[in-house]
């Protein structure tokens, strides 16, 4: 097809449908046969179709990745060794509140 043609088959397109078709990529993947028959009696049960189902699954486990990444950055900023400063304030603010409840329930 020239170029031409192209530019005019284009300019043919309904462009309501192209938009709305657009939204979401179409794709194709392959998974074990019992995961699909789960994935498909899933989907009648909640009256979703079964692309929804495997959008909402990847949703949720992009979700959780993110969530475990954040978790993993807290940790590692948590866990370093600089902390003996921040040990020692927390020693010497636990005696501070531990003698100051002492002496009201005194």
């Amino acid at each position: 097809m020239n170029i031409y043609l192209q530019y005019r088959f284009l300019d043919s397109i309904d462009e309501s449908y192209t938009i709305c078709y657009t939204i979401s990529m179409k794709t194709a993947i392959s998974i074990p046969d019992p995961l699909f028959k789960k994935a498909e009696l899933l989907a009648k049960e909640l009256s979703f179709s079964r692309s929804k189902v495997f959008a909402m699954a990847m949703q949720e486990f992009l979700d959780r990745n993110e969530s475990q990444k954040m978790l993993n950055k807290l940790n590692d900023a948590y866990s370093e060794d600089d902390q003996s400063d921040d040990l020692l304030l927390c020693k010497k603010t636990k005696r501070y509140y531990s003698k100051r409840l002492n002496r009201k329930t005194s």
